[in-house]
């Protein structure tokens, strides 16, 4: 079942219909990475969406992005890496593509947040991790 969710997803078939139903099943998909508890099951529904280039991505994971800075604002950099959380982390910035431009340009709640994640980002130390 996941295959086949992730091979249309990771489809670039250009119907209209298919395009909206694309959209919903990652919104669906997403709306379950917020629900998830864990970060190992929001990490897992994130990495099977990385390839979906969807505009709503950054908008409909905002709970779980905010509830991420409040955790780990006020955590060291060491400790970020001791809660592994970097995964998630991740993630989440990777939910911020190149569709997210307009969201960004508009929302100036959304841009805050880009920011706020971008420095929890630098801050852990994460990009060393994965380079």
């Amino acid at each position: 079942m996941r295959l086949i969710f992730i091979l249309v997803l990771n489809t670039t078939y250009s119907c209209h219909s298919f395009q909206r139903y694309k959209h919903r099943v990652t919104c669906f998909l997403l709306s379950h990475a917020n629900a998830f508890l864990s970060e190992s099951g929001q990490i897992a529904i994130l990495k099977s969406l990385v390839r979906v280039q969807d505009r709503a991505k950054s908008k409909i994971m905002l709970p779980t992005i905010q509830a991420l800075l409040s955790k780990v604002w006020d955590v060291s950099p060491v400790d970020v890496t001791l809660v592994a959380l970097q995964e998630l982390i991740v993630q989440l910035v990777a939910c911020f593509d190149a569709t997210s431009a307009e969201v960004l340009n508009n929302d100036e709640n959304m841009w805050e947040v880009f920011l706020h994640v971008v420095r929890v980002y630098l801050r852990s130390g994460v990009f060393l991790l994965i380079s």
